[in-house]
């Protein structure tokens, strides 16, 4: 049996910034207005994402697991997790 197939849209969005270029394709079976299915879906998906990811970089120096091993790196990164949840509970 074949497998179904789903029709398929592609948005392209061009920006320029100030560090230049920032084009974005995006590729959705969703039917809404392009600029709707960006603002309510897309950029609101990256920033429940992105922005734990970025508080682990930026508040525990996750960017800087310097062990090469899997498992040494989780429980250093549990460590300063359990450090910086202590320093939110004292305050």
């Amino acid at each position: 049996m074949p497998p179904k197939l789903y029709p398929l849209v592609c948005l392209a969005f061009a920006e320029w910034l100030p560090k230049g270029a920032n084009p974005r394709f995006i590729l959705t079976n969703l039917t809404a207005d392009a600029q709707q299915v960006y603002d309510s879906v897309y950029v609101q998906r990256g920033a429940d994402s992105e922005h734990p990811i970025k508080e682990l970089k930026l508040g525990l120096q996750a960017d800087r697991l310097s062990c090469s091993r899997f498992d040494a790196n989780q429980f250093r990164l549990l460590l300063a997790q359990a450090a910086y949840l202590l320093m939110i509970t004292l305050r």
